[in-house]
């Protein structure tokens, strides 16, 4: 066993007492180096692409509003018209042939109006213009067919017009109901 008096010398080191550690130096700045800080270059490159893709939305935003609306505007205002022809009963149809061609002319024209091609005002014109054409069958029951095919010819033809580019063809996408009588031949 050691004594308090061994522990306490072998604490002390024999001989010189040794020197403090120089004290060390503190980092100055630091030398300029030619190039782009890393972190400032990330912060940076996605401020540009926040401000390209605002700049992108607020270029493309107002043109798709517009299409909306003018999507909207045939789903709720233009195409339900149609359905009155229900109302309607042609002597000598079934009323089940009726019905289906009814529904057809309806998704025809939910067509046309769907693609946005059509302003809000032509949208309005074809909706006035289908109001005239369901009144005339309502008056006149024996002329309700003829009515629906005029209806369907002013449709496909504009269906037609608005189609966009590379979709299937009006009359494969609607094929004209059979208790309508054929489309006109066009004129050359």
């Amino acid at each position: 066993m050691t004594t308090p008096e061994e522990n306490a010398r072998s604490w002390k080191t024999d001989g010189p007492e040794a020197e403090p550690a120089p004290p060390a130096h503190a980092p100055g700045p630091r030398p300029v180096e030619p190039g782009v800080n890393g972190r400032r270059f990330v912060i940076g490159s996605l401020g540009v692409i926040a401000l390209a893709w605002v700049v992108t939305y607020a270029i493309l935003a107002p043109g798709m509003w517009s299409y909306r609306e003018r999507a909207e505007f045939g789903r709720k205002e233009v195409a339900p018209v149609v359905f009155g022809f229900q109302k309607v009963q042609p002597p000598g149809v079934d009323p089940r042939d009726w019905d289906r061609a009814v529904g057809d002319a309806h998704s025809l024209v939910l067509d046309a109006t769907r693609s946005g091609g059509l302003s809000v005002e032509e949208a309005t014109a074809l909706r006035d213009d289908l109001r005239a054409t369901l009144d005339r069958a309502k008056a006149r029951p024996e002329a309700a067919v003829r009515e629906l095919s005029d209806l369907w010819d002013r449709a496909a033809a504009l269906a037609r017009k608005v189609r966009p580019e590379g979709a299937p063809d009006v009359d494969r996408s609607h094929p004209r109901p059979s208790i309508l009588p054929p489309a006109p031949a066009p004129s050359p």
